[in-house]
């Protein structure tokens, strides 16, 4: 079964339990590294035809009951907000405010408020459902206890709960194991699952001409991944010259940068440069701006490498002001840490110092919550890389920041 029935799978599933009738409450079980697909996916779900639900987001930290269920509803005003004098012109009023909720248990408050904003809705608006994605979670066992009263206790036909969770270190097992009426769905999928449908698909020979390219070009990255490199080069060749001839320009481009990393991990600089020198020239003619920055700095890693560390610097000048003047700030921070990656290695620890200080920057710059994921995960492995460098150069003051950083700010 192709890799992308998988998780038309989960959208259908989502669905379903978004049009049932009846409160329901579905776990969502998801990977750190994959849950910038299940955001995606939700995403998808807002401008979905088939799917009419209101989703509201919350990423409210729960320490204790009372400030996670205040932010909570917090959030659902916040997302009504925007279309206040819409709404109020077709009649729905906003939801009460939280104080007029006076109800001892703020899980009660919660659950109360929303079904009241639920009810008010007309018959053609589908359920409101609270996206609960807390950002930590202090009190596990204080969360499901809300969870639970908000799962039974919703006076609303009209009001789901979607829980994102962890999937191997998550808060909400003993609450699915132990409460039948909660569904869970798990976004995993492994990959060597995902390298075994492929090259299923690939034998099965049912693919379509860019499926096989597809396929083809992801065999090969988990090949590399196990540095099976002569492996990972003959497959980007062969998927080179399947996309040569029906690819767009792009995808072109695309299966050059990643044969330029085969080449380079099996230390063929000039191959590798040609590679990305190729897969450059065609993303700079077909007007291709995101890709250019990432082909020059590999570029730029190839140059060092190969002794032409002027050159070398020259191309990741390059790459960040691209990446700045398209707005990419985790790109601008992946060309700093290739930069402070190859100063550390030519024995300039101070300019690579410089270069990952100024990653951490980059990553700042990125603000939208449903990224927040991706910038404090990118931060951390710049701390990580900060840590090694301040330990082998015995600057005790800034290794402990960094370690302070690394602990989450706890002394």
């Amino acid at each position: 079964m192709p890799i992308q029935q998988f998780f038309e799978e989960q959208v259908r599933s989502l669905r379903e339990f978004l049009a049932e009738p009846g409160c329901g409450m579905r776990v969502v079980l998801s990977d750190p590294d994959t849950k910038t697909i299940t955001h995606r996916l939700l995403a998808g779900l807002e401008n979905d035809d088939q799917v009419t639900a209101i989703l509201v987001p919350t990423d409210a930290p729960f320490a204790d009951a009372a400030s996670f269920c205040r932010k909570a509803y917090a959030d659902l005003v916040e997302s009504y907000t925007p279309f206040a004098q819409l709404l109020e012109a077709e009649y729905i009023l906003p939801p009460p405010a939280w104080e007029s909720l006076r109800f001892s248990d703020p899980a009660e408050r919660l659950a109360r408020g929303l079904a009241m904003f639920a009810n008010s809705l007309p018959d053609d608006v589908g359920a409101v459902v609270l996206v609960i994605d807390p950002s930590e979670v202090k009190n596990a066992a204080e969360y499901r206890r809300v969870l639970k009263y908000l799962m039974g206790n919703t006076p609303s036909e009209w009001v789901k709960y979607l829980v994102i969770d962890d999937r191997l270190n998550g808060n909400t097992v003993d609450l699915v194991m132990n409460t039948p009426e909660i569904q869970a769905q798990s976004m995993h999928l492994s990959p060597p699952e995902i390298e075994q449908r492929a090259k299923q698909a690939l034998d099965r020979g049912l693919l379509s001409a860019a499926e096989q390219r597809m396929y083809v070009g992801l065999v090969a990255s988990f090949a590399a991944s196990r540095k099976e490199h002569d492996t990972a080069l003959a497959l980007y060749q062969k998927q080179l010259e399947m996309t040569k001839q029906a690819g767009a320009p792009g995808d072109v481009a695309s299966v050059q940068y990643n044969l330029g990393n085969a080449h380079l991990a099996m230390g063929d600089t000039t191959a590798a440069l040609q590679a990305y020198t190729d897969g450059l020239d065609l993303a700079m003619k077909a007007n291709l701006t995101a890709l250019v920055p990432v082909l020059l700095t590999n570029m730029g890693v190839t140059l060092f490498q190969g002794g032409a560390a002027d050159q070398a610097v020259e191309c990741f000048g390059t790459a960040r002001t691209y990446a700045q003047k398209l707005n990419q700030p985790p790109t601008e921070a992946h060309i700093l840490d290739s930069m402070a990656k190859c100063h550390a290695a030519a024995g300039k620890p101070a300019e690579a110092e410089k270069c990952w200080t100024e990653a951490l920057a980059a990553y700042d710059k990125i603000s939208a919550p449903p990224l927040a994921y991706a910038r404090d995960g990118g931060k951390k492995l710049i701390f990580l890389q900060l840590e090694q460098h301040y330990l082998k150069a015995r600057q005790a003051d800034k290794l402990a920041a960094v370690r302070k950083e690394l602990s989450g700010g706890n002394s």
